[in-house]
């Protein structure tokens, strides 16, 4: 009896120190996923410091000296991700076949969906 208890005591300390890793590991998302909330709130207000500042320095610079001293209009976006190539061809070709008003006739490398010649010699399809 006294086996059973102390095996009992055993189990449950091992199950409490399993649950106890599992929740740490909860309270460190929602504290990680709390820090990202505060960082976006910092940076939506950090962006609005921009362009009141940007208001400011138009008022006293002409944009040809703004952009001598480099500095980007903060409601302009810089460049973006190249395009695919691929994508541009398959859209071309698409394109093209689309735009032309007639299907393109398609051959075939099976030979039984080749045109067959018969006696007379006109063809079969």
């Amino acid at each position: 009896m006294a086996d059973d208890i102390s095996q009992d005591a055993e189990l449950m300390a091992a199950a409490q120190k399993l649950m106890q890793d599992r929740l740490k590991l909860v309270a460190e998302h929602s504290a990680n996923i709390k820090a990202v909330e505060e960082a976006r709130a910092a940076l939506a207000e950090r962006e609005k410091d921009v362009i009141k500042s940007w208001a400011a320095l138009e008022e006293v610079w002409t944009k040809s000296e703004l952009r001598l001293l480099k500095l980007r209009d903060p409601s302009k976006r810089g460049p973006g991700r190249p395009r695919d190539e691929s994508k541009q061809r398959r859209q071309r070709t698409s394109n093209r076949s689309s735009g032309s008003g007639s299907v393109p006739a398609q051959s075939s490398n099976n030979p039984s969906e080749q045109p067959q010649t018969n006696a007379a010699g006109s063809t079969d399809v």
